[in-house]
């Protein structure tokens, strides 16, 4: 009973420990981004994304990107800060060293194919949502600036801008997020609850809210979940950021398509899959989700 008390206790600390480090570590390298996009293109930061779409110049959308990735940085660095805060040797408390397992990748990646419909149907169900006026236009405002930034952000998108924005939106994204979200807090809230299911959900609802996107919880919280578990049974946690890194770079794909000029109806803004197909889409997430379970196994994520 004492040893379970005083894990709980441990947990606690460490939770807004963890929260505290990552609020201190954005802070701090949204200053040095405000210094840099300062110095070398002359622009506050404040007035990134402000910038009007149609008259934005590839000037200004580069000075968002180096913002942005400087900014995503803050992910990696207070997951570092955290483990050496706990005394945890980084590498090992956040399983960057273990390997990933071929067959589990498949898997997990044929279970995200699978997840595409659901989530497809989760958006609109979400966005059907009726809210108070007066939370109705702060979240319309919040999902408005998001989607400007995105905009923004994927203005020009070919040739090597292509690579760039696959580079921050798929691949720096995917590392930073899961190695704060999954590999530091998903074993924090885990110790703190004593149930690795509930630190999984609960380290899905915080990666949820950390995104500000009102009208995207529901398939935000689904993602959240769904890559918790990979991790939990894989123990790697470089499957769910190579699926992370795979779900963020379909936008960039698709979004590139369309400015090329490629015929990728599925990445049109305008696709929408049919109720059988989501339908269909659930029974197969079942059923490999099944033997994706089968063929890995519970693990520990105790820590002293």
């Amino acid at each position: 009973m004492q040893n379970r008390v005083q894990s709980k206790v441990s947990g606690i600390s460490h939770f807004f420990l963890a929260v505290g480090i990552l609020i201190l570590s954005l802070f701090a390298m949204t200053g040095v981004a405000m210094i840099i996009v300062q110095k070398v293109y002359g622009m506050s930061l404040d007035s990134l994304s402000t910038f009007s779409l149609a008259d934005a110049t590839l000037t200004e959308t580069m000075a968002l990107k180096v913002a942005q990735f400087i900014i995503a940085l803050s992910f990696v660095i207070a997951g570092f800060v955290c483990a050496k805060t706990f005394r945890q040797n980084f590498a090992s408390f956040t399983n960057i060293k273990t390997r990933i397992h071929p067959l589990h990748l498949i898997i997990g990646i044929a279970l995200l194919v699978c997840l595409i419909p659901i989530v497809d149907g989760l958006v609109r169900f979400n966005a059907s949502w009726s809210f108070p006026e007066n939370m109705a236009q702060s979240f319309t405002e919040l999902e408005e600036k998001s989607n400007h930034t995105y905009a923004l952000f994927l203005k020009f998108n070919t040739g090597s801008q292509f690579i760039i924005n696959l580079l921050i939106m798929s691949v720096l994204a995917a590392v930073g997020e899961e190695i704060f979200f999954r590999g530091i807090l998903l074993r924090v809230l885990s110790k703190w609850f004593g149930n690795i299911h509930v630190g999984i959900l609960t380290s899905a609802l915080i990666f949820t809210l950390v995104h500000f996107q009102p009208y995207k919880i529901l398939p935000m919280l689904t993602l959240g979940i769904f890559l918790g578990y990979v991790y939990y049974r894989t123990k790697s946690i470089w499957v769910p950021i190579c699926i992370h890194a795979i779900n963020n770079a379909i936008v960039v794909v698709g979004d590139w398509a369309e400015q090329t000029g490629k015929s990728l109806p599925i990445f049109s803004a305008e696709f929408q899959f049919t109720e059988l197909q989501i339908i269909l889409s659930i029974l197969a997430f079942v059923g490999i989700g099944f033997l994706f379970w089968k063929k890995t196994k519970d693990n520990d994520f105790s820590y002293e």
